[in-house]
């Protein structure tokens, strides 16, 4: 099992999850790194930075795979077609952009808006995109990049936006604090789930009956909502909440807030199953492949793993020199 980490320096670092030791050297930007993704069959590893470009790595050496994918600012957010044979990356520089994933170079017209982009994503089934930049989210053909295929309002800055699962469904989150939830067919908007202050993350349900949304502060900085009973749980932490996920078998949800707690929830109960202190903010969190086990980013530079089932820490970590930012696992549970 592989993990892939960034600190607020200029460096990712490959992890074996078996050995728990750094696999090669640190892949290095020029300027801090603010996102790292692994592709689908877990082979590469994407990083976009404050350096206006976007990266690819070999996970098994961490070897530069092919030159640097420019924008003219932050790249703040990547994600990889469900083929691995694409690199979505969105920019502050007003674009998303294409990329081959084989040669490093442009595969479609770029998407100019008039605001940085917060998020893209590919659909499931690899053909259409998503992306989130000001106050619009908006499905695009990954094919034919000349005009949306759909356009999704959000009133207010948009900050996150995905697929379902199963690709039937787009969700949106925005700083109006209004999550949404539109049919990727007809565009029409299926639910609208308000809250007094800003949506910071979104994340659905691997069976897309739950979704939780973390906020911008409170109240109810996290809250479980319930896509077929229309009804919210309040997951109580006491700050904002920035990263949120589901274990792969869909029963428990993490929270992870600046309160210094990743806390871990029961599906669909929204039960306390375990709290985990630490000593600075939360900034990202993942499950094990296994759901036995989460791994936490956190402010003051320390990778930590803990045991669900024991409501421990494990007394293995990785330390960095500074704040990590983000923490991911690679499908195959080998790499972080």
């Amino acid at each position: 099992t592989t993990m892939a980490t960034i600190d607020e320096e200029d460096s990712a670092q490959l992890w074996s999850l078996e050995t728990f030791e750094a696999i090669g050297s640190a892949l290095r930007h020029d300027r801090p790194i603010l996102e790292v993704m692994f592709s689908p069959g877990g082979t590469l590893l994407a990083t976009g930075g404050s350096d206006f470009a976007a990266r690819l790595w070999s996970a098994f050496d961490g070897a530069p795979m092919v030159p640097p994918m420019s924008h003219r600012s932050l790249v703040v957010a990547l994600d990889f077609s469900p083929d691995s044979q694409l690199l979505l990356t969105g920019g502050n520089d007003y674009t998303a952009r294409l990329w081959s994933v084989a040669s490093g170079q442009r595969a479609g017209v770029e998407i100019t808006r008039n605001s940085s982009m917060r998020s893209v994503a590919f659909s499931p089934s690899g053909n259409q995109i998503a992306i989130s930049a000001g106050g619009m989210a908006e499905i695009w053909s990954a094919e034919v990049l000349t005009k949306p295929a759909e356009v999704y309002p959000t009133q207010r800055d948009a900050w996150a936006v995905g697929f379902s699962k199963d690709g039937g469904q787009v969700f949106t989150g925005g700083f109006d604090g209004l999550v949404r939830v539109w049919s990727k067919e007809t565009a029409e908007l299926q639910e609208e789930i308000p809250n007094e202050v800003g949506v910071w993350v979104v994340e659905l349900s691997p069976d897309n009956r739950h979704l939780v949304a973390g906020y911008t502060g409170r109240p109810g900085a996290a809250r479980l909502w319930s896509l077929q009973k229309k009804e919210s749980i309040v997951l109580e932490h006491d700050g904002p909440v920035r990263s949120a996920a589901f274990n792969p078998q869909g029963t428990q949800a993490a929270t992870g807030g600046f309160d210094g707690f990743a806390k871990v929830w029961t599906i669909p109960s929204g039960e306390l199953v375990a709290a985990f202190e630490h000593d600075d903010y939360v900034e990202d969190l993942n499950f094990t492949p296994d759901g036995a086990s989460l791994i936490t980013a956190c402010g003051d530079g320390e990778v930590r793993f803990w045991s669900i089932n024991d409501q421990q820490q494990i007394p293995i970590s990785i330390q960095h020199n500074d704040a990590v930012l983000a923490v991911d696992i690679s499908h195959d549970g080998r790499l972080i």
